[in-house]
């Protein structure tokens, strides 16, 4: 049973004209998802407001998968069936990691729509045969194949998805790769691997322990990655055939680390992932951590000014936080205490949630530049913690910057880190950290799908 209201578009311009002092000419129609379709008034006739009964989808099942042989497109035999709402439908098949992420039917009908769904069908498919993949299915990987249903209208309702796993080539012999912890330090440690014979090659990143598999189901979507072994050998950025030693450094102390080894055989499959764990070195002790505050030179650079500010953290200190802040006010007790809470922070509040700010924990004496302006007052704040994670003392030095006449100009001596806040800032001469570019999966426009 279908029911509608019809109503003229002249009673929706009253309307908006009430909000807005210049009368509308365009109807702008938002979905939860942020985006729009919009059209010239002059164009519409009439909006009507229509209701479907039912669910309105085709579910699918995944029966069989069978691999190309001799450069023929992999196979997959399905079954497809519409509900009794539902008139057409879309299809597509991407990897599982990329399925997951469209978590409402909103989000999988754009997605299916925008990257390569072939459709629309109006039979069923009780026996559907998809091929006319443009690339293989990767050994061993989860794809989900997907559909969304629609309506008599033409509205995208409901999606129903079928994971299934391509089976696992057979290896060319044993590809393994050997690998060996030295020289571990607070800070650093380093790895060296052994492949065997029958290694054509092999990739290497590190991560938190436990990591890999969060940074998989993040960068995957968005970067196109089947599966982990694509992700470590992207992000590696040189493959290795033989023996290799390198060192990470820049770490934390006291703090599980894993390598994740991905190797492949002769003809590029990949063999299982190897994780190899390490912790680095302990430092700071159970005693009180501290942080001594020295407020340097001021000077002046290519017409930027600049403050030295050294923190120095005692042999207690595992790691600490610190910032910069102008005063705005002279009492600075509010300005204090949220500068401490926010100093207490496990990782930096005001970094994007999906990464983790390089600079926000601090090991051993920090000496650099920071972008301050003349005659200006500024507090400096810090706050360690020992090895057991408890916090010191807050500690804070006021300081009022020389007039600029009194700057002096100086040439560049060091190279400083970066630090960025909302309060302060370190003369930033490096390269700003940006997230890599959001490449979705490519379109499978070869894609057909018939009855057998």
């Amino acid at each position: 049973m279908k029911k509608y209201i019809l109503l003229l578009i002249m009673a929706l311009i009253t309307l908006a004209a009430d909000a807005q002092t210049a009368e509308p000419n365009r109807m702008i129609v938002f979905n939860k998802q942020g985006r729009f379709k919009s059209w010239n008034i002059n164009d519409i006739d009439s909006v009507g407001f229509f209701r479907t009964e039912g669910r309105v989808a085709a579910d699918v099942k995944v029966n069989k998968f069978a691999k190309g042989q001799a450069g023929q497109s992999d196979t997959l035999w399905i079954e497809a069936i519409k509900t009794e709402a539902c008139r057409t439908f879309k299809i597509t098949v991407i990897p599982t990691n990329t399925a997951n992420t469209l978590t409402t039917d909103l989000i999988a009908a754009t997605f299916i729509e925008e990257n390569g769904g072939i459709g629309p069908f109006t039979d069923d498919f009780p026996n559907g045969q998809m091929t006319g993949f443009e690339t293989p299915f990767k050994s061993g990987t989860s794809y989900t194949v997907m559909t969304v249903g629609y309506d008599g209208y033409g509205t995208a309702c409901e999606a129903s998805k079928a994971e299934f796993t391509v089976p696992q080539v057979p290896l060319i012999g044993n590809p393994d790769v050997a690998y060996t912890f030295t020289d571990i330090t607070p800070t650093s440690f380093k790895c060296k691997f052994t492949p065997n014979e029958d290694v054509a090659a092999y990739a290497i990143c590190q991560f938190n322990k436990g990591d890999a598999q969060n940074q998989f189901e993040m960068w995957g979507p968005m970067m196109g990655f089947d599966n982990m072994g694509d992700m470590i050998k992207q992000f590696s950025q040189v493959s290795f055939d033989g023996e290799y030693e390198t060192e990470w450094k820049n770490l934390k102390p006291n703090t599980d680390y894993e390598v994740a080894i991905q190797a492949w055989d002769a003809n590029g499959t990949y063999a299982p992932i190897i994780y190899a764990y390490v912790t680095t070195a302990s430092q700071g002790g159970p005693g009180e951590a501290k942080v001594d505050i020295t407020i340097g030179e001021f000077g002046q650079e290519g017409g930027e000014y600049y403050q030295w500010i050294k923190f120095t953290p005692n042999d207690q200190t595992f790691v600490y936080h610190l910032v910069v802040a102008e005063n705005k006010e002279e009492d600075t007790s509010a300005q204090d205490q949220e500068i401490e809470n926010y100093l207490k922070n496990e990782k930096n509040p005001n970094y994007p949630p999906m990464f983790d700010d390089p600079n926000w924990d601090v090991i051993g004496e920090d000496n650099d530049r920071w972008a301050l302006e003349p005659n200006k007052t500024y507090t400096a704040y810090a706050i360690a913690m020992n090895a057991n994670k408890e916090w010191g003392p807050f500690t804070k030095v006021k300081f009022t910057t020389p007039d600029v006449a009194n700057a002096p100009s100086t040439a560049k001596t060091k190279k400083a880190d970066k630090h960025a806040t909302r309060f302060g800032k370190k003369i930033d001469t490096g390269q700003m950290m940006t997230a890599p570019k959001i490449m979705l999966p490519a379109k499978k426009t070869g894609m057909r799908l018939i009855n057998k």
